[in-house]
């Protein structure tokens, strides 16, 4: 989408948390990053759509200036004007120093017709014939490089795998990959496709004769200590498996898990021991797979000298292809003995992690079809991805609806209590319990990091009596609304849940219990942008529990309801 596009669409949210406003001056345009939430960011990559008139923009001459100085970035994905180097569209990728609790903070990019100098950074690319490697001074890795086409189907384990090795910290290069299968390949190709000065990214393709491809990408960002991986495989190959050896990490006398998201995540540890079968299995982080101590979507190995490995997956939804909408991964309507089939999915894509007795750290990946997304760091990730996410959120809008409302009106609940004997007028903020104010600001601020699956209902009905009160302030107002349309989005997610994509347990109240919460939420706040999709949702699926699950004598299945209050 172009910038002014953009502009034009979300103009009129003067106070979304981020939001570009173009100027009068030719080749100059502005970023406003706003917090709402009262949430804390370190340094964090952020990517926006960039166009550019033709003939205006050098794609080395972009710069960003930020409220402290000017900060490090890049342009990706680009595609020039015709029969020119000049920038038409892009992704601008720059990093964010922090963002302090309701900060608003204004980036400025200039670019023009001319390169200039970037920045200073730790960011080392380097190629040869054989080999990538790119570096920080935390994070290093060495990658194929080059094209290769067989004049006969080669065997998978012949061929070379796309890591060469791999550093941690200042550590020696180690590790390597090989293909485990029955599986043969018609050629490869290893290119560079971003060259820094912020990231670099290479990206490796494996033709298999049967017609199936796989795409494995990595990519390292200025001062980070984290390698990000991304595989696709066009289709199912289940007969081959991709083996990653990652540094040793000698002497782990423990794996550290750490939490997840949902009420089933924990804080785990496992004993290390050397062996041929998994330690566990690095899952997608979506609520369910927490309920598996085996499947964390983080792990954590230190050595006895320090070396300090880390393991984490991301982005959730890409892992699982959604199913039909309305279904539960394809299948119409809830079965107990379909339980497994829907576990499917997650269950295939998930990355066995072994050790051996040298300390040596191996993920397999097998060619199950579709997406999967992780990294792999010295430490934890110093470059967060959070704030990318959440900056394009809408979490200020223009208010017409008026609180209370979801139950019953002011009016109505006022004369309520003047039907009990009330002998005067009530006013609102006497109708309200202090200790209320006190649970939903708790629960509000912890953004939906806790059970919602039986939470968010009552949450939602203090909110409602609330929020228009004079028991809030405005300013608290302002940070309560964003709060609970980030919710919205928490229980949007696939994260959350997703009985598209078989994210769901082994009993369809939870279901309804997540669904109706979201749909209750919608109704709640039904003047936000997001609110009609997330209400057409959650009746969708009510309407096709009533067509599916209900007998013909108005029976429901086993534990059909029950949760949230449903």
């Amino acid at each position: 989408m172009s910038l002014s596009r953009y502009i034009a669409t979300l103009g009129w949210l003067l106070a979304t948390l981020c939001a570009f406003g173009g100027t009068a001056i030719a080749g100059q345009q502005t970023i406003i990053l706003r917090e709402q939430v009262r949430q804390r960011y370190g340094q964090e990559l952020l990517s926006y759509p960039f166009t550019a008139p033709r003939g205006a923009c050098a794609a080395e001459s972009v710069q960003v200036q930020g409220p402290r100085g000017p900060v490090p970035v890049q342009l990706t994905g680009i595609t020039y004007w015709p029969r020119t180097k000049s920038v038409k569209t892009a992704r601008l990728s720059f990093l964010v120093e922090g963002l302090e609790p309701l900060a608003t903070d204004v980036y400025t990019v200039n670019y023009g017709k001319r390169a200039v100098k970037p920045l200073p950074s730790d960011l080392v690319v380097r190629q040869d014939d054989e080999t990538i490697e790119i570096s920080t001074m935390h994070v290093g890795i060495r990658l194929l490089s080059g094209e290769k086409r067989y004049s006969a189907p080669a065997p998978a384990a012949s061929v070379p795998g796309v890591l060469r090795g791999m550093r941690l910290g200042t550590g020696a290069w180690q590790g390597g990959s090989t293909f485990i299968g029955e599986g043969t390949v018609t050629g490869w190709s290893a290119r560079l496709v971003e060259h820094g000065p912020l990231l670099a990214q290479v990206e490796c393709r494996y033709n298999f004769a049967d017609g199936t491809v796989l795409t494995v990408t990595a990519r390292v960002t200025a001062g980070d200590s984290a390698v990000y991986w991304e595989t696709h495989v066009s289709a199912a190959k289940p007969d081959v498996t991709l083996e990653l050896r990652l540094p040793a990490v000698p002497g782990a006398k423990e794996a550290v898990l750490p939490k997840g998201y949902g009420q089933w995540a924990r804080d785990r540890k496992m004993p290390v021991t050397a062996s041929i079968e998994p330690l566990c299995y690095l899952s997608p982080d979506t609520s369910i797979v927490n309920i598996n101590p085996d499947s964390p979507p983080t792990i954590q190995l230190t050595g006895a000298a320090g070396v300090d490995l880390q393991l984490r997956s991301y982005d959730p939804g890409a892992w699982v292809e959604p199913g039909k909408p309305f279904t539960y991964a394809n299948h119409a309507a809830f079965t107990l003995d379909m339980v497994g089939e829907l576990f499917k999915g997650w269950r295939d894509k998930r990355l066995p992690v072994r050790y051996d007795a040298a300390g040596t750290v191996t993920l397999s990946a097998n060619l199950a079809a579709g997406w999967r997304k992780w990294n792999v760091s010295a430490g934890a990730p110093r470059v967060g991805m959070k704030l990318d996410w959440v900056k394009d959120l809408v979490l200020d809008w223009p208010q017409t609806t008026q609180h209370p409302h979801l139950f019953m009106s002011r009016a109505e609940i006022e004369a309520a209590l003047r039907a009990q004997g009330a002998a005067d007028p009530v006013r609102w903020s006497q109708t309200t319990n202090p200790a209320m104010l006190k649970d939903m600001t708790a629960w509000l601020e912890r953004l939906g990091e806790y059970d919602v699956m039986r939470k968010v209902t009552d949450l939602e009905v203090e909110y409602d009596l609330l929020i228009d009160s004079d028991r809030v302030t405005p300013e608290d107002r302002k940070v309560y609304r964003a709060q609970m349309a980030y919710l919205g989005y928490v229980l949007a997610s696939p994260r959350c849940w997703n009985m598209e994509r078989g994210y769901v347990s082994g009993n369809p109240n939870m279901s309804a219990s997540y669904t109706l919460s979201l749909g209750l939420l919608a109704c709640l706040i039904p003047d936000h942008p997001m609110a009609r999709a997330w209400a057409d949702y959650a009746t969708g699926w009510m309407n096709h529990w009533l067509a599916t699950e209900v007998g013909e004598n108005g029976e429901w299945l086993s534990e059909g309801v029950s949760y949230g209050g449903q």
